[in-house]
């Protein structure tokens, strides 16, 4: 309802005195409007995998209200549509309050379109035609729900061995269904391998000097790829190097020097020796071929290029107490595209006859350490012929480390130490024959094994860094010691575990630093193992533990338990009383820790402390007693502080809720509250709001309504609705006097009355109701226009709302030329009304009412036209004659008789018959039946009379009309003088062929031809009953044949033909004339005369044929009409004619469509209908009255007697 000042309305009176109002209008708003949203989009957002109602909604919730004020109606969500259609399912939205929810979880990487399309619709719950529409476009955003992918489930490369540093072996490629893909970090495990990846997944050549294919054939690690985000979800894949050979190793002799020797008894051919090489590369760069490079100057050697074997190739010729030497040089080399190769000596010694003797003076070998007793160092070559007694090898130092066999082989007796004992040995050895002798030196070098793991000096280690230590900052050195040599002790170190990204080691130094930044809350020490790694081959490795202690800073503001503490109290309870205790924690260490509670501010403030905190225990007491009428909510900052330096402080607030004692009772916003509503509205829908208020604590939270009404219903809210099973109906019941209780508490609580008041507003739900109308209405023929309308009859229709939903306004449900209605309801005609043209007339009246939605009544009246005598009689003929002769005259004799119509109905139409302007002595006429009969049996009639009189046929209305006739009668005293002045053989035609009579549209003459033998034949007028005679269109020849003498035996006719000529010319009339009937007249009744004579007033007769051929359709329907085929007086019976009914789908076709519609044609009708397919009627048909009937065929000229004919 909205509210306008109209203003001041001034009242005076005639002493000029006057006073002054205001005035407000009260414009009472009525449900004419749609709802509406107040947004035509609206963005919902919810993670995927979860179902539920939306995260967040944008500009605001979801929310439709109903355009008009103060008729709010309530409304029905609904979803319309789903785009796409497949998630439709997947939504569901509230009915009343619109809350859009997801029933079915939508996995965003498995959905077309991360945004859907929900369409809203909300209507009226009484007008479910009122609707508003809207869209929710919802986004479903992404959850880190997928796990990183790698394209393959593993690799397998190839890589040439010794690859530079940085060389790309492969990408590999990580995928993730997440929204923005694969966000994290790629790491090779373990990180000891070769090899290192790139944050794109390049993975490349990390340490070059391990791809040693010798050494290793190929490497097998992991990449692992572990995301940022939480839940930092890992995928492992395995990758697989396999190294390429590059022709890197040289062939390396099995030994570095060789000796062969060749005694007296040589052949060429024998072996001597073989040498031994090997290449670590493989295929051809290992494939190994021997050549002599130099020394065989004199040709005696050769060597198979293959095994090595080196023969003698001629003989050496020896020398007396000498040993002849060829020292030989012999190359090894590989197949490698760029070979490569090694040689080695080898010495031939011929000697001759002579003493035992070192081939060389010093000899030198290697031994690794602790090799196990027996170890063959080296071999002594020596020089001894054969002998009775062999040589002896000795071992003249060092005698209790190693020892000499007496072929040569030099091996220790013990095992040696590199890292206890000396590096070096010179060893001297001797050989004897028991007569001569030869010494020799043999150096033999210790060479190191990696037999000793690193040592940590201490192995435990315990250091302290500040939390706020920065990155990089160094907590300790881990240094390890190892006492092999060379590779076997150089160290690496590594971080093995309890670091947690947190610290980094210094591979080389074997310093730790912080790593990451550190927090002492979260962790306060760091169990780390430290590894250090010789890089012998194998590694031997050792561990040191280092726990680092992380130092508190005072980096923790004091946090409260709660952000906000909420606490009643009895404003009864006394000063001191403990209200609650506040708890603070602070997660630094000591000092830093040490928590104190101080309250900062009060609201509202007072002068003295009304509350107190203990600053060590966090108890809150009352300091004074509460007053809930003076203050019933207190609000209290309260402050915790630490002791560090400086210190750090948090704050919370404490309500303090003041709880009152139930002594007010509560009260309504109003006493009285009035409210209009609709009698349409909704089953259950909220009427009004009453608002009840209580002094007390918690106000009017806890009451509630007492309430009797059969028709409305009120919640604890106070919310009036009308009931789930009432409804309403202004027409039955239009207000409602009801009272509401409001009480506070049960039992025993105070309560408040107010009276309600609701005005039921009208709603357009009832159509409008016609009155009883008479039927039919009646109304006088004649000529009325707009101007000068005629009144029918007055209707007033009723609707039973109110306003525009119960004016009614009158209309035809289709515009009538000849009727309508006035404003007042009143049926008018506004044209010319005959009754004679349409007798009623059936109109369709509309009432409508001016509601919203409007509603409507149809129903049907009849008009009847009632008559007024505007119709004047009219003679069936213009003329009409007879004839008789005096011997066939009798008294009472009918010799005609006179028909009129008049158009009029009732007294208007009947007819009373007369002659005025004179009389005749032997005519009477019947008032009546309009019959002219004799007076007499002209008895005294000596000569024939003409007798013209006029007949007056008059109707019986107010004022009566009449018309006037002309009976003509021939009153003939013997055979009448056409007869007797004829000659023999003539037929005369009489008639009247002028014109006038016709026979429902077609022209008849009946010539009644009667003869018993060749006397002159007279064709003689017959008349029918409601027959008009004219020449206009058709002639119809009718020939009466009588049996006897037509003096003597005055019978009925034994046949009649009627022939309809159609299409007549000149020349088919002559051919019809001369030949048919001629021909059949001389064949029925004898031979006939020449009747050329005749001819001229024959066809004086007929009209133009082109004039005939085009009415011929028009008026073939009234030649088969029943009604004027029916034979009158003097005619034969219906039950004499031959004949069988004939269809109504042939009649149509014949007519081409036109004609009167009839369910069949009776048998007395017609006999036959014969259709050739001609464009004209070519066939005639008969009608067979009497005994016979013949039938012409106007194409042949054949005459046919028909079925039963004579």
């Amino acid at each position: 309802m909205a509210d306008w000042s109209a203003g001041l309305c001034s009242l005076q009176d005639g002493a000029g005195l006057n006073d002054t109002a205001s005035v407000l209008i009260n414009v009472l708003d009525y449900d004419n409007l749609n709802p509406y949203f107040s947004h035509n989009l609206y963005r919902a957002f919810i993670p995927e995998n979860q179902i539920g109602s939306f995260r967040t909604i944008e500009p605001e919730a979801i929310k439709a209200q109903d355009g008009d004020i103060g008729i709010n109606m309530t409304l029905t969500y609904s979803i319309s549509a789903v785009s796409p259609d497949k998630y439709r399912s997947n939504f569901n939205m509230d009915s009343s309050s619109g809350v859009v929810s997801l029933v079915t979880a939508l996995d965003r990487e498995e959905i077309d379109s991360s945004e859907i399309s929900v369409n809203i619709k909300v209507a009226q719950t009484d007008d479910p035609l009122k609707t508003a529409d809207t869209v929710v476009s919802v986004t479903v955003e992404d959850v880190n729900d997928n796990p990183p992918e790698f394209n393959e489930l593993s690799y397998s490369e190839t890589l040439r061995e010794n690859s530079p540093v940085g060389a790309v072996v492969f990408k590999a490629v990580v995928t993730d269904l997440d929204q923005g893909g694969f966000v994290g970090a790629l790491r090779i495990l373990p990180e000891s391998s070769p090899f290192s990846v790139g944050a794109d997944g390049t993975v490349s050549v990390k340490d070059s000097s391990a791809l040693d294919r010798e050494t290793t054939e190929s490497f097998t690690f992991q990449i692992e790829a572990r995301e940022t985000n939480p839940p930092n979800a890992a995928a492992v894949v395995e990758v697989n190097v396999t190294l390429l050979d590059e022709n890197d190793n040289s062939p390396v002799f099995t030994s570095k020097a060789y000796e062969g020797k060749v005694f007296a008894n040589q052949t060429v051919g024998m072996q001597l020796i073989q040498v031994k090489a090997d290449d670590l590369d493989a295929g051809e760069n290992g494939q190994i071929k021997y050549s002599i490079e130099f020394g065989n100057d004199g040709g005696f050697f050769s060597i198979e290029e293959s095994s090595g074997d080196i023969t003698l190739a001629k003989i050496i010729p020896l020398l007396e107490n000498q040993i002849s030497q060829f020292p030989l040089f012999v190359t090894a080399r590989d197949g490698g595209t760029i070979s490569r190769s090694s040689s080695t000596q080898v010495n031939i010694l011929a000697p001759g006859n002579s003493k035992p003797q070192f081939l060389h003076k010093v000899y030198r070998g290697a031994l690794e350490e602790e090799q196990e007793p027996g170890v063959v160092i080296l071999t002594v070559n020596f020089l001894a012929l054969p002998a009775e007694v062999p040589v002896t090898l000795r071992v003249d130092t060092e005698a209790d480390k190693f020892v000499i066999s007496n072929s040569g082989e030099f091996s220790a007796l013990v095992k040696l130490d590199y890292d206890e004992a000396p590096h070096s040995y010179s060893v001297q050895i001797s050989i004897s024959d028991g007569v001569s002798s030869d010494s020799a030196v043999v150096e033999v070098k210790v060479t190191d094994v990696n037999d000793n793991s690193p040592v940590f000096t201490p192995s435990s280690v315990t250091e302290v860094v500040p939390e706020d230590a920065e990155v990089g900052t160094n907590v300790t050195a881990v240094p390890a010691t190892d006492k092999d040599s060379g590779f076997n002790k150089e160290l690496r170190y590594f971080l093995r575990g309890g670091g947690e990204g947190s610290f980094s080691v210094d591979p080389v130094s074997g310093m730790v630093s912080v790593a990451a930044a550190l927090d002492r809350e979260t962790k306060a020490e760091y169990n780390l193992l430290v590894e250090a790694e010789d890089q012998g081959r194998p590694s031997r490795t050792a561990t040191a533990s280092l726990l680092v202690r992380v130092s508190d800073v005072n980096d923790n503001v004091p946090e409260f338990s709660e952000a906000e503490y909420q606490v009643e109290v009895s404003e009864a309870e006394p000063a001191g009383t403990s209200l609650l205790t506040l708890s603070a924690v602070d997660t630094d260490g000591e000092a830093n820790g040490r928590v104190t509670y101080s309250i900062v501010q009060q609201s509202p403030s007072s002068d003295a402390a009304v509350f107190e905190l203990d600053s060590s225990s966090g108890v809150l007491r009352l300091a004074q007693t509460l007053d809930y009428s003076q203050v019933k909510v207190y609000s209290l900052r309260v402050q915790a502080s630490d002791g560090g330096t400086p210190p750090l402080a948090g704050n919370s607030s404490v309500v303090v809720k003041v709880k009152d004692v139930n002594n007010n009772p509560p009260e309504f916003s109003q006493d009285i509250y009035n409210a209009s509503i609709s009698e349409n509205l909704a089953s259950g829908a909220s009427v009004l709001t009453l608002e009840v208020t209580d002094k007390d604590e918690g106000g009017f939270s806890g009451g509630s309504f007492l309430f009797t009404s059969d028709t409305f219903d009120i919640n604890e809210q106070g919310v009036v609705s009308l009931r789930a099973d009432a409804t309403l109906d202004r027409e039955t019941k239009d207000r409602y006097e009801l009272q509401v209780v409001a009480v506070d508490q049960h039992p025993g609580g105070l309560s408040s009355t107010a009276q309600l008041h609701i005005a039921v507003l009208d709603y357009n739900d009832n159509a409008p109701q016609f009155p009883s109308i008479p039927d039919p209405l009646r109304i006088r023929e004649g000529n009325y226009s707009e101007d000068a309308p005629g009144e029918v009859f007055t209707i007033v229709p009723t609707d039973a709302d109110l306003g525009p939903n119960g004016e009614v306004t009158l209309s035809l449900v289709t515009p009538h030329p000849l009727f309508r209605f006035s404003k007042d309801g009143t049926l008018q005609a506004v044209g010319s009304l005959d009754r004679e043209r349409k007798e009623t007339y059936e109109l369709f009246l509309k009432a409508s009412d001016n509601g919203r939605p409007q509603r409507e009544n149809v129903t049907a009246v009849t008009v009847s036209v009632e008559d007024v005598n505007d119709n004047t009689p009219e003679f069936s003929l213009s003329s009409y004659e007879t004839s008789v002769l005096r011997k066939d005259a009798e008294n009472g004799k009918l010799l005609l008789t006179l028909s009129a119509a008049d158009g009029d109905a009732g007294n208007n139409s009947l007819i009373a018959y007369s002659f005025s302007g004179g009389s005749s002595p032997y005519l009477a006429l019947n008032s009546e039946t309009g019959a002219v009969t004799l007076t007499s049996d002209l008895a005294d009639l000596t000569e024939d009379i003409t007798v013209v009189l006029t007949a007056v046929a008059q109707d019986h209305g107010l004022p009566p009309l009449s018309s006037t006739g002309s009976p003509k009668a021939f009153l003939e005293s013997v055979g009448g003088v056409l007869e007797r002045s004829l000659p023999a053989n003539t037929i005369v035609l009489m008639g009247d062929f002028n014109g006038h009579n016709t026979l429902g549209g077609r022209s008849m003459i009946d010539f009644g031809i009667v003869s018993s033998d060749l006397r002159p034949y007279v064709f003689d007028t017959r008349e029918k009953r409601g027959a008009e005679l004219s020449t206009d269109h058709h002639l119809v020849v009718s020939w009466i044949r009588w049996q006897g003498s037509w003096l003597e035996r005055p019978g009925k006719p034994k046949r009649v033909v009627r022939v309809n000529w159609e299409r007549l010319a000149e020349d088919p009339v002559r051919k019809v004339f001369n030949s048919h009937l001629q021909k059949n007249f001389s064949r029925i009744l004898g031979e006939v005369g020449d009747m050329e004579s005749e001819w001229t007033l024959f066809k004086a007769s007929i009209v133009d044929a082109a004039a005939r051929k085009e009415r011929w359709k028009e008026h073939f329907e009234e030649l088969l009409n029943p009604a004027n085929m029916s034979p009158g007086e003097g005619a034969v019976p219906k039950d004499s004619v031959m004949g069988a009914p004939i269809s109504l789908a042939e009649v149509t076709k014949l007519l081409g469509g036109k004609g009167q519609r009839v369910d069949e044609i009776r048998p007395e009708m017609l006999k036959a209908l014969d259709i050739a397919g001609l464009s004209w009627l070519t066939r005639l048909f008969s009608v067979a009255w009497g005994s016979g009937t013949v039938t012409m065929d106007w194409q042949t000229g054949v005459v046919v007697p028909s079925q039963g004919a004579e």
